[in-house]
């Protein structure tokens, strides 16, 4: 039990420290932007078709297996006397996409291979923010309605 209560003081300073005279949050918002991060990559086979004397070649081609894309959002930042606090608005979808090599073909004869999408799976769904004025946010968490909070 005193574990769990010094746990949540600690926890709690930071936030503490960062609102205002007036117990508002005083928040800002920074935009993450978009990023593609990619792991893992295979290379997909090239080809080679040698005709008597005369060769054509197709070099092999780099092919991601995993891409994880992260759209652009706001997120809440402490923005000193702003007299703003930062309420959720929504989601965004964390998406990997998955990737595979598929051999191509001219009839009978592999010509090379292509790098194609194979599935997609949303991996998160982080919230969204939008700034209110710290009073209007006051009057509402007065109504009933949840309080605001930041992540």
């Amino acid at each position: 039990m005193t574990t769990k209560l010094l746990t949540m003081l600690v926890l709690a300073l930071p936030v503490a420290a960062q609102q205002g005279p007036n117990g508002c949050p005083d928040h800002g918002l920074k935009t993450e932007k978009t990023r593609a991060e990619f792991t893992f990559s295979t290379d997909c086979d090239g080809a080679s078709i040698y005709i008597g004397n005369t060769g054509i070649s197709v070099p092999r081609q780099h092919c991601p297996t995993l891409v994880t894309v992260t759209p652009t959002r706001d997120v809440p930042v402490h923005e000193a006397g702003s007299g703003m606090i930062a309420v959720k608005d929504g989601t965004v979808d964390v998406v990997t996409y998955r990737f595979r090599c598929k051999r191509d073909w001219v009839l009978f004869i592999p010509i090379g291979s292509s790098c194609v999408p194979d599935g997609q799976q949303i991996v998160a769904r982080p919230s969204t923010y939008t700034l209110m004025p710290c009073d209007a946010a006051a009057h509402r968490a007065g109504a009933g309605a949840p309080a605001a909070e930041a992540e």
